[in-house]
């Protein structure tokens, strides 16, 4: 059952969360990630019709710390993003509820694409998840001195914007 990826996953979910609000719906006047707890993770990370950039998170690291508020002004600053939901997930109360994603530290980025995949494997019926990581990422240039640096809400916008709107950032 193991090797065939039957057996459930035992997962703990913080409780609360905010529900499907960020992206591109308003919530309260001001435009923040979602936060995603492992209940909500399906609903709002693998939704089917958009995709999501999701921030792996501890609150206690100081790198995701510098990052949060990056991630907040991405979503205040990029309401364009119609069809994605910028969200954050803390994984010292959440644990991950599908095994595609590696996390080897925090910060870590992933975009999950909108639609299905065509090639099912495993019962997945999500795409595979984009690590922010190999598109930027560790790999950019970057000022050693600050660490994360590379984390920046111009570079998280064009990951997005390369990924998810291939078409429009070709036009630029």
């Amino acid at each position: 059952s193991f090797k065939d990826y039957t057996l459930p996953l035992l997962v703990r979910s913080a409780k609360g969360g905010r529900g499907l609000r960020g992206g591109s719906s308003n919530n309260g006047g001001s435009h923040m990630p979602v936060e995603v707890t492992s209940d909500t993770f399906e609903e709002i990370v693998l939704n089917t019709k958009t995709a999501c950039f999701l921030l792996l998170y501890s609150p206690t690291c100081p790198a995701s710390r510098s990052v949060l508020p990056i991630l907040d002004d991405v979503a205040r600053e990029h309401r364009e993003f119609e069809n994605v939901t910028i969200a954050k997930i803390d994984l010292t109360h959440n644990d991950l509820p599908i095994r595609d994603v590696i996390v080897h530290h925090y910060p870590t980025g992933y975009l999950f694409p909108a639609g299905t995949n065509n090639n099912i494997v495993h019962g997945n019926y999500w795409k595979d998840p984009i690590n922010f990581a190999s598109y930027k990422g560790e790999s950019t240039p970057h000022d050693r001195s600050k660490p994360h640096s590379h984390w920046s809400k111009e570079v998280i916008a064009h990951f997005i914007i390369h990924e998810v709107m291939p078409d429009s950032f070709l036009n630029k």
